[in-house]
């Protein structure tokens, strides 16, 4: 049996988020807007800055660090879902989808209406995992800013009773 644990990111565990973070934009740089050689180049005090979201979590598989999913910080109706990843060795164990209810809990207590997240096009594993989560497509899609090339679709969950799927 496996255990599955998510903790909010913290400054105290910068490198377990760096390690993750630097994995994911090796792995699958498709994926994200940023780049491994931009982040390689962070200080640590930079990665412990990046740690100080409180909406931004780490996932763990048996005590390993192995997934991450966040927040972007906003003051307005709807948060932004972003730096979901999980490690190769721990797809199809569930973790993606805890890191993603923690975050999408989050939301919900900051009184957020709505969680937006862009997927890439040819993200299917990504995007049936935002759909078993509640997430529909809003239509609107936009270019990857770093690769004009590659397509990006935004989903929307919508918070509130009588709004979303049960998580229970």
């Amino acid at each position: 049996m496996t255990l599955i644990t998510v903790r909010a990111v913290a400054p105290e565990r910068w490198q377990e988020y760096r390690d993750l973070r630097l994995a994911a934009l090796t792995l699958d740089p498709d994926a994200f807007a940023s780049t491994l050689t931009r982040e390689a180049g962070f200080t640590s005090a930079q990665w412990r800055e990046r740690c100080t979201n409180p909406d931004s979590f780490i996932g763990y598989l048996d005590g390993r660090p192995v997934a991450l999913a966040g927040l972007l910080p906003s003051d307005g109706p709807r948060r932004e879902l972003v730096g979901v990843w999980t490690a190769p060795t721990a797809r199809g164990h569930g973790v993606a989808e805890e890191v993603c209810r923690a975050a999408i809990q989050a939301a919900e207590k900051s009184g957020s209406t709505a969680v937006v997240l862009l997927v890439a096009g040819s993200a299917d594993s990504a995007r049936r995992l935002y759909r078993r989560l509640g997430f529909v497509e809003t239509g609107h899609t936009e270019p990857m800013p770093r690769d004009k090339s590659l397509l990006l679709t935004e989903m929307v969950l919508s918070l509130g009773i009588g709004n979303r799927r049960s998580r229970a």
